[in-house]
């Protein structure tokens, strides 16, 4: 894991064309796997594949035909690799949490298992969390657990960290925040309609959580009017002008042109520098 932290830590101030090379490279064998081995795929976008020129750009790439949500529900058998690469391991089946009505079966191998969690690492270090605090999530289907560390068998060798806290997402909203004022984390994570719910909650109570580093969510798209609400009554610091919104809209962009999904953005410290970068600044950008 430490290895593939560092190959990734260094690869990422590679010169962005070489960085494409590489990415191409995966990308051809990946598509090449995807249309050999699994039969939607082949069916669905063989030729289209078999037509790329073997220095396909981004554009090309963009070409291919989309993979849809219903595409994976109807043809979830035919979406199946019939064989897998040599010394990807086990493999197992897990489902997304259905926050949208319509739950995606999907595959897991222990190597792709392996580097989603040295992707979460990587993430956590991006963001120079402290990880001697605690953090919390809420989740559908799960029961009240505390373990003593974020980042299940892999990481916990690696890293120490606080302990994590996991709450079921059906409990009221109330009750989600009177759990949370008595575990006081640093860090709350939840789908985005839940974290809005436990906002409000506490805005009409008049509970601040001032221990409250950082809230992220996920699963669930981020409304206007949340947004503004955060920036009403939950940013911390002061709101952005224009210019540092078109700043931070330019630089939280992939590399195909569409801005990442923002949920909050919390600031440190303002710096006393004018001539700091403002995205050195941003400690959580979802």
């Amino acid at each position: 894991m430490l290895a593939v932290l560092f190959q990734l830590e260094r690869a990422q101030w590679l010169a962005p064309e070489k960085i494409w090379e590489r990415q191409r490279g995966q990308l051809q064998a990946l598509l090449r796997h995807s249309v050999a081995e699994v039969p939607y795929y082949r069916h669905r976008m063989g030729e289209a594949v078999r037509s790329l020129p073997s220095q396909f750009s981004l554009h090309d790439y963009s070409r291919l035909p989309l993979l849809r949500r219903a595409d994976i529900q109807e043809h979830f058998r035919d979406s199946c690799a019939e064989r897998l690469p040599a010394g990807h391991g086990g493999i197992s089946q897990s489902t997304t949490s259905g926050s949208t009505g319509e739950p995606v079966r999907f595959l897991s191998t222990s190597v792709s298992t392996f580097f989603w969690q040295a992707f979460m690492l990587r993430e956590h270090l991006w963001h120079k969390r402290d990880f001697s605090a605690r953090m919390l999530a809420i989740r559908v289907e799960k029961e009240v657990s505390i373990s003593e560390n974020w980042f299940g068998d892999v990481g916990a060798e690696i890293f120490r960290s606080g302990q994590f806290v996991v709450l079921p997402a059906r409990w009221p909203f109330d009750r989600q925040l009177d759990r949370i004022c008595e575990e006081q984390p640093s860090y709350l994570l939840g789908y985005a309609s839940n974290v809005l719910g436990i906002l409000r909650a506490a805005d009409n109570r008049g509970i601040a959580m001032p221990w409250l580093r950082e809230v992220r969510s996920f699963g669930e798209a981020v409304s206007e009017d949340m947004r503004t609400y955060i920036l009403e009554r939950w940013f911390v610091g002061r709101p952005l002008n224009d210019s540092e919104i078109s700043a931070l809209r330019a630089h939280f962009t992939d590399q195909f042109g569409h801005p990442f999904n923002w949920t909050f953005v919390f600031l440190d410290e303002f710096p006393r520098d004018p001539g700091d970068k403002l995205e050195d600044r941003v400690s959580e950008v979802t």
